[in-house]
């Protein structure tokens, strides 16, 4: 009866060890521009989790809504351009727009003096999601418009294949 009840502890510890902790942004308020400035480090923190998580990641896709959220209440102001819905649909890489919102929050809080330059935001975020469609753990599915987005990328052509210049 010991080795039953011993087993069934280590059974039951080795399930916790490798239980995942999903991050819970319920608590954080993001009603105001208020609630969203105060909420601030927590959406770079959020980015970042996005940028460097797998696109399937479960803590990946709940950060990418919660900076979404900001992202409508906050007294910033985003675009979301054309390019980046060409690299996904209803069916494959859905999630890429996540990241794409990800980058742009994370370009604007880390440099507030270039929060309007619209290009100087747009190229970072299009090299950011470039960069993380790029790695094959972040586990992007390469269609054709993936591919040609990197290779725009890797070969210095992306403002180009932006339509920058």
């Amino acid at each position: 009866m010991k080795k039953i009840a011993l087993i069934g502890l280590f059974l039951l510890a080795g399930t916790w060890s490798f239980s995942q902790q999903y991050k819970d942004y319920s608590k954080i308020p993001l009603k105001t521009a208020a609630d969203c400035k105060n909420a601030e480090p927590e959406i770079l923190e959020a980015a970042n989790l996005v940028l460097k998580s797998p696109l399937d990641d479960v803590n990946g896709i709940l950060s990418m809504a919660f900076i979404v959220v900001w992202m409508e209440n906050s007294e910033h102001t985003f675009q979301i351009t054309e390019p980046v819905t060409k690299l996904y649909s209803k069916k494959t890489n859905n999630l890429l727009l996540g990241v794409y919102c990800a980058a742009l929050a994370k370009f604007v809080l880390e440099n507030p003096d270039k929060e309007k330059d619209s290009k100087a935001v747009q190229m970072y975020a299009y090299n950011a999601l470039a960069n993380y469609c790029e790695k094959p753990d972040n586990k992007v599915k390469r269609t054709m418009k993936v591919k040609r987005f990197i290779k725009a990328k890797r070969k210095g052509k992306l403002e180009k294949y932006l339509g920058y210049i």
